[in-house]
């Protein structure tokens, strides 16, 4: 049987949970959004010897002290039962926001997770991920990465989003997008020992192919009309970037919108009618990953820039009769996309196997 993935929101109970000192409360409430560079000397001590101390103390404690200690802790160990060899066949995703506080929760609870061996950890940490007006920029960056953990789904049974911790901003969100993302939402008033399961609510985004066709652009850094975009999309002087919303509409509905062939995002790249073929005999998720390649391609051969051409791609030039230039259409598969550069225009002439 197939294990899960759980996705948990990091917040600051380890440290927060059942403080009396009143001077110690007040630093932990005024540092709670600062990041390192940002705390003096002294508070970042303080916080330190606190994170110390609830590290041991929950390194030390059994399971019902440990609930009562770690909103994370009390909310996944209430979706498990307080099974920990259950736990350990699991993926466990901790997502944080870049603070200080939030690295040192992550610590302890990576420590206390490999104590217990329960070694499949990771952590996804998001700047701006603040209650302030920069947190705008930071939902993009969530959404991405929620993203690269649910393109692992084929390989589990489920994911679970487990909500108990985090800020109430990290929360919200993350309750949003679970409605795509998740399987399963969990959450538990503060206090209890009963995780209640969240309803998912048929949140399917339904948008035309001109309009996800304009995301895509905005996507790849290119300029288009922004006419009818509303709330999916955020201009910031002359630049203009998707919203939390535009990236979740663009990753819903890109599976149909690439089921046809599409021109690519700017006029620098043709096909041939061999590719045109090809391509209509691809399955679903290989026609999504080639047109991601294709944009990216289309991007690099715009700007020039290396950057714009990461080793996933890897477009480069070969010495071959027939074509000028390859690049890599798919992940884990030894097929290379050939063609020829003409006139400042990359013809894609046919998907074959490695010369």
């Amino acid at each position: 049987m197939k294990s899960n993935i759980t996705v948990s929101t990091i917040g600051t109970s380890i440290l927060t949970n059942k403080r009396q000192d009143n001077k110690v409360k007040e630093i932990l409430t005024k540092t709670a959004n600062l990041r390192k560079n940002e705390i003096s000397i002294d508070d970042k001590k303080v916080i330190d010897q606190i994170a110390e101390e609830r590290k041991n103390l929950l390194l030390n404690s059994d399971i019902e002290k440990v609930r009562d200690i770690s909103a994370e802790l009390n909310g996944l160990l209430g979706i498990y039962n307080n099974n920990l060899n259950q736990m350990k066949n699991d993926m466990h995703w901790f997502v944080a926001t870049d603070t200080y506080q939030a690295s040192k929760i992550k610590d302890i609870l990576d420590i206390w997770f490999r104590n217990k061996n329960i070694n499949q950890i990771l952590s996804i940490e998001i700047a701006l991920l603040q209650a302030n007006e920069n947190v705008k920029w930071s939902f993009p960056k969530l959404v991405e990465q929620i993203k690269v953990i649910n393109d692992t789904r084929s390989n589990y049974n489920k994911v679970i989003f487990n909500l108990v911790g985090g800020f109430k901003i990290l929360q919200g969100f993350m309750q949003t997008i679970g409605m795509l993302y998740a399987d399963e939402i969990y959450y538990l008033f503060e206090g209890t020992r009963n995780v209640i399961k969240i309803p998912k609510f048929p949140l399917i985004p339904n948008y035309d192919d001109k309009i996800i066709n304009k995301l895509r652009l905005i996507k790849y850094g290119v300029n288009t009309d922004t006419e009818e975009l509303g709330i999916l999309i955020i201009k910031e002087n002359k630049d203009v970037f998707l919203t939390e919303w535009g990236e979740i509409v663009f990753d819903a509905q890109k599976n149909s919108f690439y089921e046809k062939l599409q021109e690519p995002v700017v006029n620098n790249i043709r096909y041939s009618e061999t590719f045109k073929r090809q391509f209509n005999n691809l399955n679903p998720r290989q026609k999504v990953e080639l047109h991601e390649k294709i944009d990216q391609l289309s991007k690099y051969l715009h700007t020039k820039d290396e950057k714009d051409n990461p080793s996933s791609l890897r477009f480069h030039s070969i010495n071959y009769s027939r074509y000028t230039h390859e690049f890599y259409p798919f992940t884990g598969d030894g097929r290379r996309v050939y063609g020829n550069m003409q006139n400042n225009t990359f013809i894609i002439e046919e998907i074959d196997s490695h010369l």
